[in-house]
């Protein structure tokens, strides 16, 4: 029989986000072949090649797993098994199931495991952050970050990625560096030049700014806006603190930094919409109260909004934006008795119109910015329905869900837990109670968005 592989025997490629690329690279020889398990092997492995490339990943894995245990020394398997269950990653952490608690935990064993076999590309680093992210493990992104900028120097995309997470962790001046490199590398970009604006404007104001401090936040207040202010913020920010604390549990924040804007800035250094009064993306961000009011917006209810971001932020398992949204709105307290008739005005009850149609709506894709619309269908939808919920069952239940999901459970094992039904299904009820229509057969889930590493700065009101 055989001891060597055919030209069939390659290296599998795996370049980019998205569709993985076809073969390439050349074959090798067998090393420590049992005699007779040759032809075994490479009709194994060239089985394994073709599912491969026709995006069967799964079933290829068994296929070189099973040519590995007759050549455990064949490096050019052991590389295509690592890439496959790099590729098996990539597909979990871009599809819809991609911030399901479940799906992280397994994509991050894959990942592991192919570097197990292979070194790794900047690619799998990338995925690496990703995953770490989702799980809400920045130290453990920006790691992965820094191997992938290692192995691509010229990666654009990983410098930005690096940058945002480097600010996250409160660490300016090296987000500053990486920013800069990936404006080097792009050219001009508008989104790039803003997010750099804005790091270099936090530290400056982390800098220079008045600080007034307490055990849970540090609050910079600029020379334009009267320190007395500053402690109202300040305040308010403990007592919001508190008493979501009572609600949902967990610990005290410490030292969360908060950055107050002077007079007409907030839009210009955060590129936020001038509609959006605050932000939460590691720092907490409030705009000048005076334009808060000329906005139609109250200063205790965006520093509500924001601690409540805040407050979910630290749970040990990731929450869908609906959720999120839908939570910090409850949370703030503010008036939105006109958005029931909005909603149904717009059809928002349409039976094919559920809350994971909504989330992929916003799922931010390659070249593409979702709408105003379809932002502002997805915060009426998920008020309202949990507004419902809390009327139904008591705002006691939510809160029992969310201390739920603070001890590990997915939100959709807390909320079947709580309220008897997930998520969905809840939302399909209240849907056609609004119709006036028996419930409809489930709705599929959402679509995949991009791979890439997200900007998780700037939760929009």
């Amino acid at each position: 029989m055989s001891r060597t592989v055919s030209a069939s025997l390659v290296l599998l490629g795996l370049l980019s986000l998205g569709p993985v690329p076809a073969l390439s690279g050349p074959g090798s020889a067998l090393g420590g072949t049992a005699a007779g398990a040759g032809d075994e092997v490479e009709t194994l492995h060239a089985e394994g090649v073709s599912l491969y490339e026709r995006g069967e990943f799964r079933r290829a894995l068994d296929r070189f797993e099973a040519a590995l245990r007759l050549a455990p020394d064949e490096r050019v398997i052991r590389i295509n098994l690592g890439r496959t269950c790099v590729a098996i990653a990539s597909q979990l952490l871009e599809g819809p199931e991609g911030e399901d608690p479940r799906a992280l935990e397994h994509a991050g064993r894959m990942l592991q495991r192919g570097l197990l076999h292979w070194e790794g590309d900047a690619l799998t680093h990338e995925l690496l952050a990703l995953c770490a992210l989702r799980r809400g493990r920045l130290s453990e992104a920006e790691r992965a970050l820094e191997d992938a900028v290692a192995r691509a120097p010229e990666s654009k995309r990983a410098w930005r990625q690096l940058g945002i997470v480097r600010d996250r962790r409160g660490d300016l001046a090296g987000a500053i560096e990486a920013l800069e490199r990936a404006v080097a590398l792009s050219g001009p970009s508008d989104e790039l030049q803003r997010r750099l604006r804005r790091v270099h404007h936090d530290q400056e104001t982390v800098r220079d700014g008045r600080p007034l401090q307490s055990r849970r936040f540090r609050v910079f207040v600029p020379p334009s806006i009267p320190l007395e202010q500053g402690r109202e913020v300040l305040a308010l920010l403990d007592r919001t603190s508190e008493d979501l604390e009572r609600r949902w549990g967990g610990d005290p924040p410490a030292g969360v930094e908060v950055i107050l804007y002077p007079p007409g800035e907030f839009s210009r250094r955060t590129g936020l919409s001038e509609e959006v009064g605050g932000a939460f993306d590691g720092r907490i961000r409030i705009a000048f109260p005076a334009e808060l009011e000329e906005g139609g917006l109250e200063l205790g209810q965006v520093v509500r909004h924001e601690v409540a971001h805040l407050a979910l932020h630290d749970l040990p398992v990731g929450l869908p934006r609906w959720l999120d949204e839908g939570l910090a709105q409850l949370a703030d307290g503010g008036d939105r008795s006109d958005w029931l008739a909005r909603f149904q005005e717009a059809g928002g009850a349409r039976a094919d119109r559920g809350i994971l149609e909504r989330e992929a709506a916003v799922r931010p894709r390659k070249d593409t910015t979702p709408s105003s619309s379809a932002w502002g269908g997805l915060y009426r939808h998920s008020y309202l329905l949990l507004r419902s919920l809390e009327e139904t069952h008591g705002a006691f239940r939510l809160d029992l869900a969310v201390r739920r999901i603070r001890r590990g459970k997915s939100p959709e094992a807390a909320f079947e837990e709580v309220f008897g039904a997930t998520p969905v299904e809840l939302d399909r009820r209240w849907r056609a109670a609004l119709r006036g229509s028996p419930p409809e057969s489930p709705e599929r889930g959402g679509v995949p968005g991009s791979g890439e590493v997200q900007e998780e700065g700037g939760r929009r009101r």
